[in-house]
């Protein structure tokens, strides 16, 4: 489910040197917004397996946000090192 592949970013990827992966289900959408709010990168992730590249943002803590179709968005905080 959704939830838990956050749950895999949060905690075995932050903080990190700009580059996350996420395992999820084949068809969700994602967002990253830096610390003001900012929209940074926006996807619609039709594959099980994605990498989230910051390497070219400040360090800094962003948030990704997560939403399958029919469920609750996830958001889970990034630490950019």
């Amino acid at each position: 489910c959704i939830s838990s592949a956050a749950s895999d970013v949060y905690k075995r990827q932050n903080p990190n040197n700009g580059i996350s992966w996420i395992k999820g289900p084949n068809n969700y959408t994602l967002e990253i917004t830096n610390a003001v709010g900012q929209v940074i990168q926006r996807s619609s992730v039709n594959y099980t397996n994605y990498q989230i590249d910051l390497r070219d943002q400040a360090p800094g803590i962003y948030l990704l946000r997560l939403q399958a179709p029919n469920q609750t968005v996830q958001v889970r905080k990034l630490v950019r090192q």
